[in-house]
């Protein structure tokens, strides 16, 4: 499942400046029409399922009427827990840290268990890319 949704972002999305994290996570831009853009990553590490999709809590709004699985991850529980080193760990999957928009913001990630789940996302990103 984790190929075929990164295919299907790769067909709609541009790939994030910051590169893809190996076979972990894949960092995208989708180019909107008023000249904003929303990043978007999603889990793609083979061991782990299923491609948790990653995004702003703003950008997911229209898809929070969906039938998706899904979880809030609000800025606040950000580096709210102490590692073994004594620091603040982030908190989240570390291909978020450096993104500019999603590193600090109020997130959703969703937990799409088939392929319609995905195309779902995607159309919502695609209408939203339209504005």
């Amino acid at each position: 499942m984790k190929r075929v949704t990164a295919a299907m972002f790769d067909a709609i999305a541009e790939e994030h400046p910051l590169k893809h994290q190996n076979v972990y996570a894949r960092r995208y831009v989708f180019r909107c029409a008023s000249g904003s853009d929303i990043e978007i990553m999603f889990e793609a590490d083979p061991d782990k399922a299923p491609p948790n999709v990653w995004m702003l809590a703003s950008a997911a709004a229209p898809l929070l009427g969906a039938p998706i699985e899904r979880k809030k991850k609000p800025s606040s529980e950000l580096r709210t827990k102490i590692g073994k080193d004594g620091k603040p760990t982030y908190g989240r999957h570390s291909a978020l840290e450096k993104m500019p928009q999603l590193g600090n913001a109020d997130l959703v990630y969703f937990i799409p268990e088939t392929l319609e789940e995905v195309g779902r996302i995607l159309d919502a990103l695609l209408a939203a890319a339209r504005k």
